[in-house]
């Protein structure tokens, strides 16, 4: 089931959450303005640290339940 964004709890939790998601929403951006390195090993390096981002920013608005599954 696909997740889309829903509210957080209480504007505390808004605020902390809303820090952390702003610095990994920056840091996707980093990295998709990124020219793709040349090599395989440094395309590969590139995108897992892509990835890795994106997983960390999916988790975290979890964790602050500003996300919720759509039916």
């Amino acid at each position: 089931m696909p997740l889309v964004l829903g509210r957080t709890r209480s504007p505390i939790e808004a605020e902390k959450g809303g820090l952390q998601a702003d610095r990994l929403i920056v840091r996707v951006g980093q990295l998709q303005t990124e020219a793709m390195p040349a090599g395989h090993l440094h395309g590969v390096g590139h995108l897992r640290r892509m990835a890795w981002t994106v997983n960390e920013l999916l988790e975290h608005l979890i964790t602050i339940n500003c996300t919720k599954e759509e039916a």
